[in-house]
């Protein structure tokens, strides 16, 4: 299960938070079934766990374009799920968030207080998806259209995939993409790539570490 938190952090740790001006999905008659206002979210938002949703896309000469969406725990950094299609649809964005909720939440994300951020993208603001969103009781957080740094933690990220695979690889079919960038996800990032902001633990080894502070007596 996630770890992040938007209130204030565990002892001696960072802190994940919203950013400032970010929205809530402004669907006026589903807050008005939940109870839950842009007012009551900022003061029930406290032990909220966000994590925010991304795409990029890098051409493939023999194929064309492909898309990798990921999702990034903004607290641990570290990349909870991720699809890469040669398409860009909701369904895609979809994948990639069950592909974190089945490793993250294995027993079920509702109650857990998960916010989702993202940008205003057609995908995530697809009538299919904010249902799907509402189904697993996963609280969408939408960043302002004239804030480019709302959603600047996974934005980072995505930037980090570019200069580390992206840019530098020359991609010969699609399939070679995914064998290449699933492993370098999942090894050689979550796993080995360390960060300032987590003392300059990987993402793994961080979560590590708070499991070992929360069980020691």
């Amino acid at each position: 299960m996630g770890l992040a938190t938007l209130s204030g952090a565990r002892p001696g740790e960072q802190e994940a938070r919203l950013p400032p001006d970010a929205q809530r999905q402004p669907d006026h008659q589903e807050a008005a079934q939940t109870g839950h206002t842009d007012a009551s979210l900022e003061a029930e938002g406290n032990e909220a766990e966000a994590w925010g949703i991304d795409m990029t896309k890098f051409l493939v000469e023999p194929v064309g374009w492909v898309y990798l969406v990921i999702v990034l725990d903004w607290y641990t950094k570290k990349i909870v799920g991720y699809d890469i299609s040669l398409r860009c649809r909701r369904q895609e964005w979809e994948a990639a968030l069950d592909r974190a909720l089945q490793a993250e939440f294995p027993e079920g994300v509702r109650g857990q207080r998960l916010r989702l951020v993202s940008d205003n993208g057609s995908q995530i603001t697809a009538t299919g998806f904010m249902k799907y969103m509402a189904r697993l009781d996963i609280e969408q957080v939408f960043t302002n259209y004239n804030n480019p740094k709302g959603n600047a933690e996974t934005e980072r990220m995505i930037r980090t995939i570019k200069e580390e695979v992206l840019w530098l690889e020359e991609f010969t079919s699609f399939s070679e993409a995914k064998e290449k960038i699933g492993p370098w996800i999942e090894q050689d990032y979550n796993e080995l790539y360390p960060h300032s902001a987590l003392g300059y633990y990987s993402p793994v080894e961080f979560e590590a570490r708070l499991r070992y502070q929360a069980e020691a007596p």
